[in-house]
């Protein structure tokens, strides 16, 4: 697949978990959806020019198995870090992290 974009008839969930395995050698559970994000900060510029509005689907997950071994195509780092400890973030993932770290139970969306 291309950027995590998910194969026809996989769901989302089910990308993620994929994703996760490839990229970081762990497996992972989906416990619940934080909440669906879109807006200014979601919108995409490809080289040919055309634009996207992205929509981001942000999911609790439990590592249940694996050993980290990172694919460094995707990033330059992976560690886990303390909430109150993060290194810089973007803002639309400031917001997604602030609405997980909150503990609601219903699903933020924009």
């Amino acid at each position: 697949d291309a950027c995590g974009v998910p194969p026809l008839g996989e769901t989302p969930a089910k990308t993620l978990v994929r994703e996760v395995q490839e990229e970081t050698g762990l497996y992972v559970e989906v416990e619940r959806l934080i909440g669906l994000y879109t807006g200014r900060d979601f919108e995409w510029t490809y080289p040919n020019g055309d634009q996207a509005q992205i929509v981001t689907a942000f999911f609790a997950c439990r590592v249940v198995g694996g050993v980290l071994t990172p694919d460094y195509s995707e990033f330059v780092s992976l560690r886990y870090y303390p909430p109150d400890h993060l290194p810089p973030l973007m803002p639309r993932c400031v917001r997604m992290l602030q609405d997980a770290l909150r503990g609601r139970t219903e699903a933020a969306f924009d």
